[in-house]
């Protein structure tokens, strides 16, 4: 006996003829288990990382010792989330560089910890313990420079891994040498490395000092000129992208948001009295996080016109938390200075009773105005609707009313296909017949004696 299967289109396709491969699987690559370097990686960061925090334990020496090794310990578990979500996208997507560079670049971070932890231990815990303690504090200055230029890679070439275009080749290859070009300034820099305290044996002459010292600056403000360069590539990615491009773009974007925000409190927040530092080292670790898991929802396309939605309440709810917030501190200033002092707890009780009436007339009021501003298709289709009820009041004509509902419907939906059943009040349904299509729409309508009275159905997909 022959069996046959239907396809996506309905139509009937033998065992014997090859099935079309489905749209959404199109592109998709399958997991390679035959090459276990994409899993590897991981499980290498985990090793170092932890090897490397034990030892700057034990010598009492932390990398940053602002942040302390809890603050080190806990970025590096964040960045450890880019070495597993860089091994996932490698074993799925190996032709897309991106996954490899997540998870090299996350590597190179737990090298740096690690050659931190066994020279700060073979050079100032133990002096002679461990052996090439002073080659691992080189290869410490190395990594940090590496780092920098594994991020503005991820910049550069995400989501595909290709760059925006040709004319964006020098700025791929000038990072690249201003890296390359780092490395014997930064391992021949007579200043002590880092935290270590301890200075690089590697010392050259005055004369090819003055040649090293300018040529170490040069390139890391090449360096830094690339990797804002590569942020703006993800702008002008984001400003001409179409489609699941663009979506994907807004994911890496929404995550990246809180990169300079931690940043700027880091660099910019010189009030001894708040806890900026470790403020910032909190939102720098929410970023980290967030940066990879975006990165891995973009390229598996999971969930991926959530982040309209996700951006439009992160809008109306930090708009909402900001300005209930100011309403409150100056209603308990005001409250406070008419009640007089013995009466505070008044006034928070009031100013607290006051913001929670206000909470659901500020959100609907701040949706509408992120709606109008930000999500202008959704305002439209509100419109539509609204406009379309009261032509609906007025008009009994069916031919007008059918094409005005289905205008209605694929104006705010947006639907592959559109089908409208009508029939009388009693009786089965009426054999609907075709209008003329619109696009790639079906319109379907039944024509009868009494349109004013008929009940019916919309069928949108």
């Amino acid at each position: 006996m022959s069996t046959s299967m239907t396809d996506m289109e309905g139509t009937s396709v033998s065992r014997k003829r090859s099935v079309p491969v489905p749209v959404a699987a199109r592109g998709v690559t399958t997991v390679h288990r035959g090459c276990p370097l994409a899993w590897l990686l991981p499980g290498l960061y985990v090793a170092l990382t932890v090897s490397g925090l034990v030892l700057q334990r034990l010598a009492g020496r932390p990398e940053d010792p602002v942040t302390g090794l809890a603050g080190e310990a806990a970025l590096s578990a964040a960045i450890g989330v880019w070495s597993l979500a860089g091994g996932l996208l490698a074993a799925h997507r190996p032709a897309n560089p991106i996954g490899w560079i997540m998870s090299a670049t996350a590597l190179v971070w737990a090298l740096q910890q690690f050659c931190f932890g066994y020279a700060a231990y073979g050079l100032l815990a133990h002096p002679g313990s461990l052996p090439a303690a002073t080659s691992m504090a080189l290869l410490y200055v190395t990594m940090v420079l590496l780092f920098e230029l594994g991020v503005a890679l991820l910049f550069l070439l995400f989501p595909d891994g290709r760059l925006p275009s040709a004319r964006w080749r020098p700025v791929l290859w000038a990072g690249l040498v201003a890296t390359a070009g780092l490395v014997p300034g930064g391992i021949t820099d007579p200043r002590p490395i880092g935290y270590l305290g301890v200075r690089s044996p590697l010392q050259v002459g005055a004369a090819l000092r003055a040649i090293l010292a300018p040529l170490f600056m040069v390139a890391f403000l090449v360096l830094f000129a690339v990797l804002l360069a590569s942020v703006v590539s993800v702008v002008l990615r984001l400003r001409r992208a179409r489609g699941e491009a663009r979506q994907q773009l807004k994911w890496f974007a929404y995550a990246t948001a809180l990169v300079p925000v931690g940043f700027g409190l880091l660099f910019f927040g010189f009030d001894p009295d708040l806890p900026t530092d470790q403020i910032a080292m909190a939102v720098l670790v929410v970023a980290a996080v967030a940066m990879p898991v975006a990165m891995a929802i973009a390229i598996f396309k999971y969930r991926l016109y959530a982040i309209d939605r996700i951006i439009n309440r992160t809008i109306v709810y930090g708009l909402l938390s900001a300005i209930l917030g100011l309403g409150y501190t100056g209603a308990v200033l005001l409250l406070g200075q008419a009640l007089g002092r013995g009466r505070s707890s008044l006034a928070v009780a009031v100013a607290t009773l006051a913001m929670a009436a206000l909470f659901q007339p500020a959100r609907r009021q701040i949706q509408q105005v992120v709606d109008r501003r930000f999500n202008r298709r959704r305002y439209d289709a509100a419109k539509t609707i609204q406009a379309f009820s009261v032509r609906l009041r007025e008009q009994v004509d069916l031919d007008t009313l059918t094409a005005q509902l289905l205008a209605v419907v694929t104006q705010t939906m947006e639907p592959t296909s559109v089908s409208l059943w009508l029939r009388p009040p009693q009786g089965p349904y009426l054999d609907p017949g075709t209008l003329a299509p619109a696009g790639n729409q079906q319109r379907h309508r039944a024509a009868t004696s009494n349109p004013a009275k008929l009940p019916g159905q919309v069928n949108a997909s």
